[in-house]
């Protein structure tokens, strides 16, 4: 009797959910359907889902995580969840980033959210989802990774899944980042994955510690592209294959000068020493000629960057500061609108941006592309600064990263706005996203 009763109460939850929330399942079945085609065909993505996978997603709707190698991701993690309902946890930027795509996560009801900021509404909005009867894909990164390799993941998705007490799939992908590098300008053409599997039932969910969900996460979606490459021997093809990549890797191996590097076709070039390397299709990185010097691999790079940001942020006079343009959203919250020139700042306990005059030029327009953006000044007419961006700050206590786009500007939010920062001088938003997060380990030892 008492589990009749429950049962009746569960279908009356879950009737109320549907109501409460908006979701069209003739929008979703035409995504699915339309990712389906373009991942499989143009983007060659083959996917592959676990016995165990299949037989719980029949059963209801899951929490599904995802590691996240590419701007296309939403494309692949899309494809294989084609007839069932399902809804996708997605920056908020994104929605700035062209109108069209602020109008698509809108008619979709795509779950927005702010990225490395605690967003309780998109919370909110994925238990409802569920509730309802319908899946949500999250990247608990946060963010596309820049060097291939599975970012941090936070703490507070386990208890996001303990909260949630639903079960819990992941998606690995892998090759992703070959497609469409983070840094690259164009995209390439090669044979990638997307591997869906079970990861915790519903009783799992509700007796592992949360420790024991954490750590299940973290090794369910460690990957490392460049790796993973090696070892089954892939190869990319396109065209301009290393250009761009300056804007990830700013130091030069060989005399370690920062911002000297330019690329052509497929070598990156020191200005200052003359180093030379290629990046081949199959990942290699290959010293072009005797006196060049080059890490193994694009992470292994990375890693050295990093290495020596962990040193300069140790000096108690640690200080970086760079001329940038500030955007931040419109009021159609469907792209961005330039609101001030000024100077960024960071050093060992917070990240500030000062406005350098009370009036900015009025005709400012952008253009978002994937991985770029670029901005135009049309008039020098000038109009008065909003009181809200003469001065911004960040407390990098509470960052354990930030959201960039390689060389060219880093995002962040507070609970009034999403603001970008587009460097002005220098590409070095991968520098402070580094130092970021060199100085936010130091804050938490």
């Amino acid at each position: 009797m008492k589990e009749q009763t429950k049962n009746t109460k569960d279908k009356r939850d879950a009737k109320k959910a549907k109501k409460d929330v908006k979701f069209s399942a003739l929008l979703c079945w035409l995504f699915l359907s339309l990712t389906r085609f373009v991942s499989y065909f143009m983007l060659h993505c083959r996917h592959k889902k676990s016995k165990a996978f299949k037989r719980e997603i029949k059963k209801g709707a899951m929490l599904i995580l995802s590691n996240h190698l590419s701007a296309y991701d939403f494309i692949n993690f899309s494809a294989p969840l084609h007839g069932h309902k399902v809804n996708f946890v997605v920056a908020e930027n994104m929605m700035f980033s062209k109108p069209i795509f602020a109008k698509l996560i809108t008619k979709y009801h795509a779950i927005p959210k702010r990225q490395y900021f605690a967003d309780f509404q998109c919370i909110k909005l994925i238990k409802k989802n569920l509730d309802a009867g319908i899946s949500v894909v999250l990247c608990p990164e946060g963010k596309v990774s820049a060097d291939g390799k599975t970012g941090a993941i936070s703490e507070s998705t386990s208890r996001l899944v303990q909260w949630l007490g639903y079960p819990v799939a992941v998606c690995k992908l892998e090759g992703a980042s070959f497609v469409r590098p983070k840094w690259a300008y164009t995209k390439r053409n090669g044979r990638n994955f997307a591997s869906y599997d079970l990861l915790m039932t519903v009783e799992e969910v509700k007796t592992l510690t949360k420790d024991e969900i954490y750590a299940k996460i973290v090794s369910s979606l460690a990957h490392n592209e460049h790796e993973w490459q090696q070892s089954v021997g892939a190869s990319f093809e396109g065209e301009r294959y290393a250009e761009g990549l300056e804007r990830l890797l700013y130091v030069c191996p060989k005399c370690k000068q920062e911002f000297e590097l330019s690329t052509k076709e497929d070598e990156i070039i020191c200005a200052r020493c003359g180093n030379k390397i290629k990046y081949a299709h199959t990942g290699e990185l290959v010293p072009v000629g005797d006196d060049s010097v080059a890490p193994a691999r694009i992470d292994m790079w990375y890693d050295l960057e990093r290495s020596l940001v962990a040193e300069e942020v140790k000096s108690d006079d640690f200080h970086l500061e760079d001329k940038v343009k500030l955007f931040v959203e419109n009021e159609k919250r469907n792209g961005y609108r330039f609101a001030c020139e000024g100077v960024l700042t960071l050093d060992k306990t917070t990240l500030s941006f000062v406005c350098s005059d009370d009036m900015r030029l009025k005709d400012v327009v952008y253009d978002y592309e994937v991985n770029n953006m670029q901005y135009e000044v049309k008039g020098q007419e000038k109009e008065p600064v909003e009181d809200d961006f003469k001065y911004i700050s960040f407390n990098i206590s509470k960052c354990d990263t930030i959201a960039n786009q390689p060389g060219f500007a880093v995002d962040l939010y507070d609970e009034k706005h999403t603001y970008r920062f587009v460097f002005a001088d220098r590409q070095a938003s991968t520098k402070y996203t580094l130092a970021v997060e060199e100085l936010f380990k130091n804050s938490t030892v």
